[in-house]
């Protein structure tokens, strides 16, 4: 057997069992975690989006506020050294001028850091793909993960958007990262499906296919935070019943029994531009603000303690989400 076969059967089994091998080497790093301390933070950026999506009303949001760099700063002066994943999110992240080098900062300033992310609906196709290789020049050690806001019928993807122009876009610049990834092995690209009423049968077309994540409509507490209406998404038995079955089907192997424990505040945490620490995305419960209190003398307190068992006991806003989902698969795998 000569050296180009034995690679290419290398190849095709780490193409198969990629996410597997990846927990494994992830659980093994976690084994030597000494502290309590969220090994995954999620911070949102900007407060403003560029699409008026009819799922989503944030569009119709008249505080346009942006995170201040004294907060990353102190974010990661304070807690960089326990984050090994780290997510940007907003509403949009991209209308923010500069923001490869808050991305920078943040990648560099965490020691421990395994992963990157971000997700954006890619409306400034060439200006982000220059922003994203102007990071991935001076990041070679990290997974940067980008994911692409992008639905699989393109007359529902801008139906849903209000934007005619969105689909062509987003996959556009999907395929150009693709391009991307064959340059810079650390970069891993997916298209984040959002599943709603309206496309959730289009879940069954889908499952076997690479470099997709989905993420459940929802009537979000942000919403209610920001004063804006939250629309009407009617969250009926068949999206519920499509997304387990896509779930089952896409994570529930040999190796894993049950993804639906929620493991925030356990594993991670959501830090909102305003200063405030909530344990999720979806969740407007506010643990403590880093401005005045540090969450490291928090961790253990009665206030998280309480919020974690009323998460264990599924007493929170129903949802699946990359940014706490995936964290969940984690956590079965060690049990």
């Amino acid at each position: 057997m000569n050296n180009q076969v034995i690679i290419k059967i290398f190849y095709n089994f780490y193409n198969k069992f990629q996410f597997l091998i990846f927990i494994i080497i992830f659980n093994i790093k976690l084994l030597f975690k000494k502290n309590t301390f969220p090994y995954k933070i999620t911070i949102k950026l900007n407060n403003n989006c560029n699409l008026k999506c009819s799922f989503c009303n944030i569009w119709k949001n008249t505080n346009k506020e942006i995170i201040k760099d004294t907060l990353l700063e102190k974010i990661f002066l304070d807690y960089g050294k326990h984050i090994r994943i780290l997510s940007f999110t907003g509403w949009e992240i991209f209308l923010i001028n500069n923001v490869e080098n808050k991305i920078l900062y943040a990648i560099k300033s965490c020691p421990k850091l395994n992963i990157f992310t971000l997700t954006t609906n890619w409306f400034f196709s060439e200006k982000i793909l220059n922003w994203i290789e102007t990071i991935l020049k001076q990041i070679n050690n990290k997974i940067i993960i980008i994911n692409i806001s992008i639905d699989w019928w393109k007359k529902l993807h801008n139906k849903f958007r209000w934007n005619k122009l969105s689909y062509n876009n987003a996959l556009n610049t999907y395929n150009k990262l693709l391009k991307l990834k064959s340059i810079y092995s650390n970069l891993e690209v997916n298209q984040e499906f959002l599943v709603n009423k309206e496309n959730s049968y289009l879940l069954k077309t889908k499952v076997k296919q690479k470099n997709i994540i989905i993420s459940t409509i929802h009537n979000s507490d942000f919403y209610k935070k920001n004063n804006i209406e939250i629309p009407n998404i009617n969250i009926n038995n068949n999206l519920i019943k499509n997304t387990k079955w896509f779930l089952k089907k896409k994570f529930l192997k040999w190796y894993l029994k049950n993804i639906y424990n929620c493991y925030a505040i356990r594993s991670s945490l959501f830090i909102n531009w305003d200063w405030n620490v909530y344990p999720c995305i979806n969740w407007n419960k506010i643990l403590i603000n880093i401005n005045t209190d540090n969450i490291e003398k928090k961790i253990n307190s009665w206030k998280f303690n309480n919020i974690k068992q009323k998460l264990k006991q599924k007493k929170c806003p129903w949802c699946w989400t990359p940014c706490e989902g995936y964290l969940s698969i984690i956590h079965e795998f060690r049990k």
